[in-house]
C-alpha cells in the first residue's frame, strides 16, 4: 500500500486545475496513485474539491504525520499496517497509531472507490431486497 519513496506535496492556494504537485524529501510513506484521476472528482458521489481534500490534502497530512512520527525509530521503514500493530500497545506511540490508522483508512476508502460505477450483481440486490423489501426501498431509505 505505502512504499519507498518521495512524498508529494501541494500548495493549497493553487486553484484545483493548476495545482501542481512537488516533490520533497525521500521518505517511507507516500500516498498511494489513485485508480482515478482525483481532479474528475466521482459524481455525484464526490465533487472534485472534496477528493482533492480527502487526497491531496488530508492524505498528505496524514502521511507527513507519520513520516514525522516514525522518523529516526524502528517504524520508519516499516509498512503501514505493521507502524499501526507494532505501535498500538506503547502508550507514547498514540499519536503514531491514530495517525496510521487514519491513513491507512483513508487509503482504504479512497482505493475503493471507482469513476467508473457498474451495476449491482444479482445476488446483492436480491440480499437488499430480502432485507428492505425491495431495492427501489433501499435507494429511498438512503436517500432520504
Amino acid at each position: 500500500m505505502f512504499r519507498i519513496a518521495n512524498r508529494l506535496c501541494t500548495s493549497a492556494a493553487q486553484p484545483l486545475k493548476q495545482r501542481v504537485v512537488t516533490v520533497a524529501a525521500a521518505r517511507y510513506h507516500q500516498p498511494a496513485v489513485l485508480p482515478y484521476k482525483p481532479e474528475n472528482g466521482l459524481a455525484p458521489f464526490l465533487s472534485p474539491q472534496s477528493v482533492d481534500f480527502l487526497y491531496n490534502m488530508r492524505m498528505v497530512e496524514l502521511i507527513n504525520n507519520v513520516n514525522r512520527l516514525s522518523e529516526g525509530t524502528e517504524l520508519e521503514s516499516k509498512t503501514l499496517m505493521n507502524v499501526i500493530t507494532d505501535s498500538a500497545l506503547d502508550p507514547n506511540k498514540i499519536p503514531l497509531t491514530n495517525n496510521a490508522s487514519q491513513a491507512w483508512n483513508m487509503d482504504f476508502f479512497l482505493q475503493s472507490l471507482t469513476d467508473d460505477p457498474r451495476p449491482l450483481r444479482d445476488d446483492v440486490r436480491r440480499t437488499i431486497a430480502e432485507h428492505f423489501g425491495s431495492f427501489e426501498r433501499f435507494q429511498e431509505t438512503f436517500t432520504q
